[in-house]
């Protein structure tokens, strides 16, 4: 630690991430990566001085953390005076080269290590295709910032390079007074009824394994179907079913998905791990910080069941849930005795109307970003997937699989035929599971 450092605390949900972070060196298990699409004229150091804004402006961008998994010293860094943004030119190149390069750089950023000791939790990398069109690819840690902060990073990120600056968006407290307030949460007599409440829902769960083979020593999570689209109807699907029942198109994906684990590996009650940003996130909106909690569902799905049942069922328990967010998850399996019950996570995700654009329709020479791809590592669990819903209303699905369980075509396999299964349950929502399955 340099002089000019400060040391700050973690919060309950960091300690967690760095549990894993610092128990799994090298592998890039808790990353977020996204694409961007840059449309206009672009001054690469420009938009390192935003970068360089930005970094000043969100403490957790300046963090530096080091030390043994179960004693994180976590620091405050001074902005760095220029922060990294290699430029690739691809201008020149036929189409299919220049795809095949985006596709390989891309894949580079995702599964390339951030070291927290070493380096800046915000990477960037620059491909330029022509003049006015770029693609800017996005890494954030995970310990420093969810998915909702990391698209808050891009949006201020735009912002700063078309008006210099950030001193006219809307601020709230830096996110070192979230964990102070997290932190005097965890003392109150409502916190630890909250614990009771999981350790009595957890207490009669068993561990239920996916069907992998166990293979050895995990070194990546393999990703597959990065960018996989649904057809219009299963969007329509989705929302079909979460009228009537008065539920979030999230809430019927989880659904889905414990109904097609239930007819893939036979087990009836499923735990998933499913994503909750948890209290006192709105005095935050404009921070960047690891808001969001994970917190085990339990599903008991019954193949005579329907999946608008699943749903009911999902929607009744998320509601319990949330009553009882104020833990972060490695409270919980410290309360369940490291009773490690989840097997698989489903994260839903909408792309915000624009990512840091300024209009709907930008003039040719007006600078905007798109997004345009996302991956996310953030999840030690052997299966995770990601829906993503864009402005249009088009979907796609990611899948993530841990490669010390499943062996690449078996993994590949389960997740194909999980989102198989899911299609065919939106469109078969009134069926009996057992048949519609058929």
């Amino acid at each position: 630690m340099s002089p000019a450092e400060v040391q700050v605390p973690l919060s309950a949900k960091q300690r967690y991430s760095w549990l894993e972070v610092a128990a799994n060196p090298g592998i890039p298990s808790r990353q977020i990566s996204a694409t961007y699409a840059v449309h206009g004229p672009l001054d690469p150091d420009r938009l390192r001085g935003a970068l360089r804004t930005v970094i000043t402006h969100h403490d957790q961008l300046r963090l530096r953390v080091t030390g043994a998994p179960d004693a994180p010293v976590a620091t405050l860094r001074e902005p760095p005076s220029s922060p990294p943004l290699p430029l690739i030119d691809l201008t020149g190149l036929d189409g299919p080269t220049t795809a095949e390069l985006i596709t390989m750089y891309g894949e580079r950023e995702a599964s390339t290590y951030l070291d927290l000791g070493r380096d800046w939790p915000v990477r960037a990398l620059l491909l330029r295709l022509s003049p006015t069109e770029h693609l800017l690819m996005l890494t954030v840690h995970h310990l420093v910032a969810d998915s909702w902060s990391a698209a808050l990073v891009v949006r201020h990120l735009g912002h700063a390079y078309r008006t210099g600056g950030l001193a006219d968006v809307p601020t709230s407290p830096p996110y070192t007074a979230y964990v102070e307030a997290e932190a005097q949460r965890r003392s109150t007599a409502q916190h630890r009824s909250e614990l009771r409440w999981w350790v009595e829902t957890l207490h009669d769960v068993s561990p239920a394994p996916l069907l992998g083979s166990a293979i050895g020593p995990a070194t990546t999570l393999d990703t597959i179907e990065r960018h996989h689209p649904t057809p219009r109807s299963f969007r329509d699907d989705l929302r079909r079913i979460a009228r009537p029942a008065r539920a979030s198109t999230y809430v019927v994906a989880v659904a889905l998905l414990a109904a097609a684990l239930r007819h893939r590996t036979g087990v009836a009650r499923r735990v998933l791990l499913v994503s909750h940003l948890g209290p006192r996130l709105p005095d935050y909106e404009h921070t960047v910080g690891l808001f969001s909690n994970r917190l085990p569902l339990v599903v008991p799905v019954a193949t005579e069941q329907s999946a608008i049942d699943v749903v009911h069922t999902v929607q009744a328990r998320m509601l319990d849930l949330i009553d009882h967010s104020g833990p972060a998850y490695f409270e919980l399996l410290e309360a369940a005795e490291d009773r490690n019950v989840v097997s698989a996570q489903i994260t839903v995700q909408h792309v915000p109307p624009e990512s840091a654009g300024p209009s709907e329709n930008p003039r040719p020479e007006e600078f905007t970003l798109r997004f345009q791809r996302y991956r996310i590592a953030a999840s030690a669990l052997p299966l995770h997937l990601l829906l993503m819903e864009e402005p249009d209303g088009r979907m796609w699905w990611g899948g993530e699989f841990r490669s010390d369980v499943f062996r690449p075509a078996e993994g590949a396999a389960l997740v194909r035929g999980v989102l198989d299964d899911v299609a065919t349950l939106a469109e078969r929502s009134g069926d009996p599971i057992a048949k519609a399955l058929t």
